[in-house]
């Protein structure tokens, strides 16, 4: 035993890989996008006060509430919106056969459609 000659015993064997599970994998977690984030932030649930009575809803209903009663008051923005939104979504809301995935793919189709007629996220102009 001697520098650079460790003990025979701790040495590897003829044949033997240094390593023999290999390195570990490297976890390729990809960052969150845009629309992960958007549909994390939808599902959080707010408390809201409806008729007198406070209820829990996520916040994507709040939102369509929201936009739905703006719509109903006049607002012409969130009137063409809400059209948008019942002739992209017209026929798949009928159909409650639809897997996970169609649904994830009809979600990022909307999120898509969303960015087409211009509606921002940002503080700004609430008549979109």
């Amino acid at each position: 035993m001697s520098y650079k000659n460790p003990p025979k015993h701790t040495q590897f064997k003829k044949g033997q890989s240094g390593n023999p599970k290999g390195r570990p994998p490297k976890h390729n977690k990809r960052p969150p996008t845009l629309a992960d984030d958007l549909r994390q932030e939808l599902e959080e649930e707010v408390t809201v006060n409806k008729n007198g009575e406070v209820a829990r809803v996520t916040k994507q209903r709040a939102l369509l509430a929201a936009v739905t009663t703006a719509a109903i008051n006049g607002r012409i923005g969130q009137q063409r919106l809400i059209v948008q939104l019942y002739s992209a979504l017209g026929e798949t809301a009928e159909d409650d056969t639809s897997t996970a995935e169609e649904l994830e793919q009809i979600d990022g189709a909307f999120l898509l459609e969303l960015g087409k007629i211009g509606l921002s996220f940002g503080a700004g102009s609430n008549d979109t």
